[in-house]
């Protein structure tokens, strides 16, 4: 019976135990589906489909016409990897050398008849670790994820990010999802602390509507992503953000409806109580942000925020961010489908703002 093997080798050593006149085959793919997981090759001038049912795969023999138009419906980045054979002792080995989107990466496959392979002695000036059971390398994962992050030093990233404003924080697809969120959420309260400073040196309406947007961006990341949090520290979060957001409702309402009249033919007497309600409106709201209770509380956001030691992470959650964040999405979608096909002409105006703040959880 075959055994196979797998081990990950170093990219800059590894090629001290390749056979010197080895030749090598190169090999395209791309996926088109993942259940049922259906796969093209180009291998050499060679094309082919692979359907995989189980345990078990199928491979047909295509046209390269055939291969072109699959292109068209791929749901990937195609991968590209040079494979060399070679055989020692009776062991055959296959090298798995990656390019392009996954360069670096080396894996060996072994295949064993019987008896056992002693990898440390093969392996003795190159460094190496089996990766035999691990399902982050094979090849849908490979294709959907990338490359496995090792390391990723979302301090620094931050720190990077904050310096840089124009920059997006692209996440690693392997990123842990606990790491991903708090970093996206850092990013957005050093914006709810920008915009609040920002208000109260000008009290311009501008520093105010960009402070309301990051707050709405926050709650809604906060909100979906509240399973990867201890549940009564994340809620108790939500409940002061939506007591803050509803505060400074009232002056962005006064100054939306104040624009909105002053182009009107309105009563002066109308547009004086309006600015006398938008000036108190603005001076409750200024109280509020040189509050000590907001200064506190801002101060244990910080706190929250900064978990190093994930006292306040739940114990059970979906570690890769890209899977994390992809059934986030794919709920949020189910959601608002639902909410769209089910509004009419006899439906509430609640049922229409409820469709719109599902659009504006998956825009944020």
């Amino acid at each position: 019976m075959q055994i196979e093997r797998r081990f990950l080798l170093e990219y800059n050593d590894f090629s001290t135990i390749l056979p010197k006149s080895a030749a090598k085959t190169q090999i395209k793919e791309f996926f088109v589906s993942f259940v049922p997981e259906i796969r093209y090759q180009k291998v050499g001038k060679s094309y082919f489909l692979l359907h995989k049912s189980g345990e078990r795969i199928q491979k047909f023999g295509i046209s390269k016409t055939e291969f072109k138009d699959a292109k068209k419906n791929k749901i990937t980045k195609i991968i590209q990897k040079n494979i060399i054979y070679a055989e020692f002792n009776g062991v055959k080995f296959e090298f798995e050398i990656y390019e392009k989107e996954l360069f670096n990466l080396v894996i060996l496959n072994v295949f064993l008849q019987e008896g056992e392979f002693d990898e440390k002695k093969f392996f003795e000036n190159v460094k190496f670790s089996d990766i035999s059971n691990d399902k982050r390398f094979n090849s849908a994962n490979l294709a959907l994820f990338g490359k496995p992050q090792s390391k990723f030093d979302t301090k620094k990233a931050f720190k990077i990010l904050t310096k840089n404003p124009n920059l997006k924080f692209k996440i690693p697809a392997y990123l842990d999802s606990f790491d991903a969120i708090l970093t996206i959420l850092r990013l957005i309260f050093n914006d709810i602390k920008i915009y609040k400073d920002e208000f109260l040196n000008d009290k311009n309406s501008e520093s105010l509507h960009k402070f309301r947007i990051s707050l709405r961006k926050f709650r809604a990341v906060l909100k979906q992503s509240v399973e990867l949090f201890e549940p009564n520290s994340a809620n108790e979060i939500l409940k002061i953000l939506k007591i803050i957001a509803n505060k400074t409702n009232e002056k962005r309402d006064l100054e939306i409806f104040f624009e909105k009249l002053s182009f009107l033919n309105t009563p002066n007497l109308l547009l004086e109580t309006l600015e006398n309600r938008k000036k108190i409106a603005n001076d409750n709201l200024e109280n509020l942000f040189k509050s000590q209770n907001f200064e506190i509380f801002l101060a244990s956001l910080e706190t929250f925020l900064g978990d190093e030691s994930r006292s306040f992470s739940h114990t059970s959650y979906e570690k890769i961010s890209k899977k994390f964040i992809a059934n986030l999405l794919l709920n949020d979608m189910k959601k608002l489908k639902k909410a769209l096909e089910n509004l009419n002409e006899n439906s509430l105006n609640s049922d229409f703002h409820f469709a719109r703040i599902k659009i504006k959880n998956l825009r944020y």
